[in-house]
């Protein structure tokens, strides 16, 4: 154990939050941790854009405080329930001499984004702390809304929507691109002793956990099996991200604009997995700038016509 892990949990993480500094860092912190994502950002307006920011700078703050390696799991739980209890005060009103803390939580609070985000968020990152083992798709749901889903909403509450069926729709675009994401680090989690994958998928496609580790560890062919299972999630992920897009046309056009371009922005690693043979153990799936501006061009295109759809269904109704 590090001199550090015997330091107490709540000094070790005001140390570590206050060395983030003021808000105008937390862009490139945003930047370095969110490639896709920050490059939708740069569609919202300037100060929301600038809470967007934030509200990342907090969650990818959270997540470091479990993937820390040199500490054991006693003491990263320890650390995330000091996180927990401070997020909790500043969002009441306590000046922590936190910046993250005192302008995120006051903002979250100020705008009426429950705090129960910030809750759930901590739990589902601390399930990483523990030997993962997702039986079924259900069981996966419940970390993906826990890790992601939370975010769309809180975004969404900030920013002033509060229609339960829109936030149900943002919650679908947090499962997609969460199971986007381990899909695309299947080697990388494998390597760090995580498996995301549900147990029952596996077997339905004759995946053992096995065939999950050569995937991750050699350069071997990948199995058929193997591409059919990743082609049956990235399904999965193309029905979360298809009702997720069809609500965006009634969020406010500055808000609907980035959350299109990141919606298939991030789709658009399905297609980099399919290019790399589906391997996901040893390649990095990752979108090229030019893909981005391909793809975000045309998940503009797409958003003004599902609009013109909704507006004609919206005519035929009234008529």
């Amino acid at each position: 154990m590090t001199r550090d892990a015997l330091v107490d949990p709540s000094d070790h993480v005001i140390r570590a939050a206050q060395a983030l500094g003021p808000e105008s860092s937390w862009a490139a912190y945003f930047g370095r941790h969110s490639k896709s994502f920050r490059f939708s950002a740069w569609l919202f307006p300037r100060e929301q854009r600038r809470a967007i920011s934030g509200v990342y700078a907090f969650c990818r703050f959270t997540d470091d405080l479990v993937d820390e390696t040199e500490v054991d799991v006693d003491t990263a739980r320890e650390r995330v329930e000091a996180w927990r209890q401070l997020s909790r005060a500043a969002y009441d009103g306590a000046r922590t001499g936190i910046p993250l803390l005192d302008v995120v939580m006051e903002r979250m609070s100020g705008n009426g984004a429950p705090f129960h985000y910030v809750d759930d968020l901590l739990t589902g990152v601390s399930m990483d702390l523990e030997p993962l083992n997702f039986e079924t798709l259900d069981d996966l749901s419940v970390y993906t809304y826990r890790v992601a889903s939370v975010v769309g909403g809180w975004i969404t509450e900030q920013f002033g929507e509060h229609d339960p069926d829109l936030l149900d729709r943002a919650y679908s675009l947090g499962h997609a691109m969460q199971l986007t994401n381990i899909l695309r680090d299947v080697g990388e989690d494998w390597r760090r002793d995580r498996l995301y994958l549900p147990r029952r998928m596996l077997d339905e496609y004759g995946v053992g956990v096995e065939m999950v580790g050569r995937v991750a560890q050699t350069r071997e062919s990948v199995p058929a099996a193997y591409g059919d299972l990743m082609e049956a999630l990235m399904s999965v992920a193309d029905h979360h991200y298809d009702r997720a897009f069809q609500a965006i046309p009634e969020l406010p056009v500055w808000y609907g604009r980035p959350v299109a371009v990141a919606a298939r922005v991030y789709q658009g690693i399905h297609d980099v997995i399919r290019s790399n043979q589906y391997d996901n153990g040893q390649r990095r799936a990752y979108t090229s700038l030019g893909t981005k501006l391909t793809l975000g061009w045309h998940a503009l295109r797409e958003l003004a016509e599902v609009k013109r759809t909704h507006a004609s269904a919206l005519l035929v109704a009234d008529g």
